[in-house]
């Protein structure tokens, strides 16, 4: 069953949506699951004891974020107390991790920014950036860039650009774009000053301009050059190598002029580490991992965790334009074939004139291209299957499935006891999330709507409604279900049944049959089609049969007894009954069957025919009208007779009868009497 409005639902063992519309809030107890799944992904939502997480994916997983608000991509769990992990697919030796960071527009000049890597506290204060930027105008081919490291000084409140690497390879200090490291050619480094090469590494040496010309130059421990060529001052120098102390956090290896506790240095073997204000920011690990805010992990490519207490920290992906329409993203690609464009995504639209919506995205295939599937629009409604929201009856629903074919949702609990899936609707008549202010008589508990379209609009064709019947108290909410149909040519529905807090059933309507029970037994077989019971438990599901109406038209009780209303204070204008002798006289009475096309039993019954008795004594002959599968009149009637009050008349006309008897004795004794 497909629902299109979900008011409240508490969840105590397990939810799972494939096909719901709208759900207002969802609220699961301890230990529950929430699966909400479309083709090809899933987002789970479990909690355990006092934690929980959110999952993306089924048996292979693809997106985790855990009970420590970790983000796990690629990898189900982690035991390290880092905030992000992004780990590549294990299936290929080679496999590895993009992460893209995309604009939203081609850069037009030189200077435009293309992402940034921030590092600020709680308060968004930022200390460090790594950031990329065009180097000049972008052309088809030809996308020349830079990628700038930028950190704040002790006591300024904003970042300096300390490190660039331009589009040509080469690295320059503290923007200072004449003077720089560069690689002219192959197993050489060299290093320009003021727009002219000063220091120079090939196979040989060290060539260092300005103090020994032309001359391989080896330099030692404690050996200093002077500000127009090289210092080092803990270092060696090989023949091919440029060796430093490895350093830590508080006194780096390789430092700017003035900062001495920000910069690189190398904490163990194969790694690389960065430090900023005598600690550490990052580090590329031994496995190629980056890890921004923590030194250890155990699976993901990227890690990004925050500070002990701090609010919002993360990875921020910022489009490059603020123009309405433009998105953020980031991609997943699920192989080493795939692309950015073939995998999955989750992108963040900007929407006019303020807001955003967060989409998801999935392929059917690999190398087809990702497909919406879900979002969360700055409503805060979310849509499976379609872009937009509908509205209908004045309802905007909060989960809105949609679908070009079948759409379902299921509610499936796999445990050992006696509980399945549960659908919760409730109210509340308190006006904030988690209120428990008691309802009132009348209120509505929940609805479940059921449209269709008419061509222009989705119109309620059906409802079923669940109501408080009574006055509630502390644990005691008495209820009734009411059912609710649209009748042909009305625009909306009315209600026809309802069952009440004491279990009363009642039906209503205009015109047309209120109960009807239809079996599929042959004519002649003996099936219950309604029954009767006293002296049953709390539940009716067991008690003493004591009515029983049949499939062959037989009506059985226990005492045999068929009454009508008979009170003298209900009725007036009494008065003697005619004679009855005259009608019971011209009364026809037939041996007959019915025939075998009506569907009747066919044996031998004896009574009268309407049509007959209909000359004689027309009361005693209804009609009623025939009507076909759907209940709508065809036209015909068919004849009945009222058995009881024929009953009735000869009842009089046998009183009638016994008078004569009596008088024809008294004569005959008077004659035996002589």
């Amino acid at each position: 069953m497909a629902l299109t409005k979900v008011q409240t639902i508490g969840i105590e063992t397990g939810i799972s949506f494939t096909g719901v519309t709208t759900i207002t809030s969802l609220n699961a107890t301890q230990g529950a699951n929430i699966n909400i799944s479309s083709p090809g992904v899933a987002l789970t939502i479990t909690q355990s004891g006092t934690g929980g997480y959110v999952q993306v994916g089924t048996s292979s997983t693809i997106a985790v974020i855990d009970n420590f608000g970790r983000l796990l991509v690629g990898v189900a769990s982690t035991t390290s107390d880092t905030r992000a992990i992004f780990q590549g697919s294990s299936a290929s030796a080679t496999g590895g991790v993009n992460i893209n960071l995309q604009r939203g527009s081609t850069p037009s000049t030189s200077g435009e920014k293309l992402g940034l890597f921030g590092f600020a506290d709680v308060n968004g204060r930022s200390g460090a950036e790594i950031s990329a930027f065009s180097d000049d105008t972008w052309n088809l081919n030809d996308y020349p860039s830079r990628v700038v490291i930028s950190t704040t000084s002790d006591g300024a409140a904003a970042p300096d650009e300390r490190l660039r690497i331009d589009s040509s390879g080469n690295l320059i200090l503290a923007s200072d774009t004449n003077t720089f490291i560069h690689h002219p050619s192959e197993d050489v480094i060299a290093v320009t000053a003021s727009g002219t090469e000063r220091f120079r590494v090939n196979p040989s040496g060290v060539n260092v301009t300005g103090i020994v010309t032309a001359t391989t130059y080896r330099v030692g421990t404690a050996t200093t050059l002077d500000a127009s060529g090289l210092s080092v001052s803990a270092g060696v120098v090989t023949t091919t190598t440029l060796r430093v102390a490895a350093g830590s956090a508080a006194a780096p290896s390789i430092t700017p002029t003035g900062d001495s506790d920000t910069g690189i240095f190398f904490p163990s073997a194969d790694t690389i580490a960065f430090g900023e204000g005598g600690s550490e920011a990052a580090r590329i690990d031994s496995s190629g991992r980056l890890l921004l805010g923590t030194s250890t992990d155990t699976t993901a490519r990227l890690v990004v965790k925050g500070s002990a207490g701090s609010g919002d920290d993360g990875i921020n992906v910022i489009s490059g334009s603020t123009t309405v329409g433009s998105k953020a993203a980031i991609f997943f690609s699920p192989s080493t074939a795939g692309s950015f464009s073939t995998g999955s995504a989750i992108k963040a639209e900007r929407l006019s004139p303020d807001g955003s919506d967060l989409q998801f995205y999935t392929c059917t295939a690999l190398g087809s291209s990702p497909t919406e599937r879900m979002r969360i629009d700055s409503s805060g409604r979310l849509l499976v299957g379609t872009s937009s929201s509908r509205s209908w009856s004045g309802i905007s629903s909060q989960l809105q499935i949609e679908s070009t074919s079948i759409t379902s949702q299921s509610i499936i609990a796999n445990t050992n006891d006696t509980l399945g899936g549960l659908l919760a609707l409730g109210k509340s008549r308190g006006t904030s999330l988690g209120s428990n202010t008691v309802v009132q008589s009348g209120d509505l508990l929940g609805k479940i709507h059921f449209y269709g379209a008419d061509g222009s609009a989705l119109v309620q064709g059906a409802a079923i409604a669940a109501e408080v019947d009574g006055t509630p108290g502390a644990n005691d909410m008495p209820g009734r279900l009411v059912f609710l149909t649209t009748a042909d040519g009305a625009s909306s529905p009315t209600a026809r049944m309802r069952i009440g807090e004491n279990g009363s059933i009642r039906a209503a309507g205009a015109l047309a049959d209120r109960l009807n029970a239809h079996s599929t037994a042959s004519a002649g077989s003996i099936y219950s089609l309604f029954t009767g019971w006293h002296s049953a438990s709390s539940g009716g599901i067991n008690g003493t049969l004591s009515f029983n109406v049949t499939s062959n038209g037989n009506v059985q009780n226990t005492n045999g007894s068929y009454t009508a209303l008979s009170d003298a204070k209900l009725k007036e204008n009494i008065v003697d009954a005619n004679s009855q002798w005259d009608d019971l006289k011209a009364i026809q009475i037939r041996n007959w069957n019915f025939k075998a096309e009506t569907g009747h039993e066919t044996h031998r019954q004896i009574g009268p025919i309407a049509q007959e008795l209909e000359a004689v004594c027309p009361g005693l002959v209804f009609e009623t009208p025939d009507r076909d599968e759907h209940g709508n009149e065809t036209g015909e009637v068919t004849k009945g007779v009222n058995q009881s009050v024929l009953y009735m008349k000869a009842v009089k006309a046998l009183q009638e009868a016994m008078e004569r008897i009596e008088q024809l004795e008294a004569k005959v004794a008077a004659l035996e009497a002589q």
